[in-house]
Order: structure tokens, then C-alpha cells, then sequence
């Protein structure tokens, strides 16, 4: 079955004509090589980590909770561990995921 279009097309159309072309009657080993050689790319590119610490801010809208509730938590010690340094409070990531699994839900 072929399938015409008949109206003018600029070069992206053409590109995504050839694209749908591909697909409906198989990729070739050209494109596949294409397609291979991306996806070294991409795997080729650094992953970024989750960040060792959290600051207030950042741990609060990862709980979903304000910044006053990390507050009170750790002035009357029920929330995850911290670091204080001069002013500055940090979390530990791995401390707040061991303080998460020991939180409880309400029965």
C-alpha cells in the first residue's frame, strides 16, 4: 500500500516523510547503526547524582511540607538528622531516607 501526499513540504517534512517511510518497511542496517551510535551517545553522558546534602528549602519541597514544619521537627527532635554548621542546616540524604522509613502512617 503507498501512501502520497500531495502538498508542498519544506526539509522537516521531507525528514519525517523519510522517517515514516523507514518505519512502515523496516529500518535499514544504515539507520540502525544511526540509531545505535545515539544511543552510545547518550549513555556516554554523565548521569547527574542526587546531591550528598539538603538544605531547608530543598528537603521541605521534597517532603512537601514548609520549611517552619523542618523547624519544629528539629527543635523538638522528631525529624531526620542534621548538620549544623555555623548558620547553615544541612541534611544528610542518607539520613533522611532512614528517618522516612522509620515514620509511621496513621492507622
Amino acid at each position: 500500500m503507498t501512501i502520497r501526499l500531495e502538498a508542498e513540504v519544506g526539509p522537516d517534512a521531507h525528514k519525517l516523510i523519510s522517517l515514516l517511510e523507514r518505519i512502515a518497511y523496516g529500518l535499514s542496517q544504515a539507520s540502525a547503526k544511526e540509531i545505535s551510535a545515539e544511543s552510545r551517545e547518550k549513555e556516554s553522558q554523565p548521569v547527574k547524582k542526587a546531591p550528598m546534602f539538603l538544605g531547608e528549602k530543598e528537603l521541605a519541597n521534597e517532603l512537601g511540607v514548609s520549611v517552619s514544619s523542618l523547624r519544629r521537627w528539629r527543635l523538638i527532635r522528631t525529624g531526620p538528622v542534621f548538620v549544623k554548621a555555623g548558620g547553615l542546616v544541612r541534611y544528610r540524604r542518607v539520613d533522611v531516607e532512614e528517618w522516612i522509613k522509620t515514620c509511621n502512617g496513621h492507622k
